[in-house]
């Protein structure tokens, strides 16, 4: 889990481009088995993308598959809405 907290900061700023900071939250929240669903498809498109992706991809299915990195990441979310 900690080689996703490397990405956050990155991760955020592309969602708050796309103005889908909250949703994100919300997604992560409740997501629950959803989310683990979500991180193996995540796993199996790993391959597809480059070496350097691949490590980002890999941060973020392990994030899908940590109910508590989720709720961690969605708090880091709505904090930085707030501001």
């Amino acid at each position: 889990m900690s080689g996703a907290y490397e990405f956050w900061k990155k991760w955020e700023k592309m969602l708050s481009q796309w103005q889908l900071q909250n949703t994100a939250a919300i997604v992560l929240e409740s997501g629950g088995v959803f989310n683990i669903l979500i991180s193996q498809i995540v796993y199996l498109a790993q391959p597809l993308f480059s070496e350097i992706k691949q490590q980002e991809i890999g941060a973020l299915a392990d994030l899908l598959q940590d109910a508590e990195a989720c709720t961690a990441f969605a708090s880091y979310l709505n904090k930085d809405v707030d501001r």
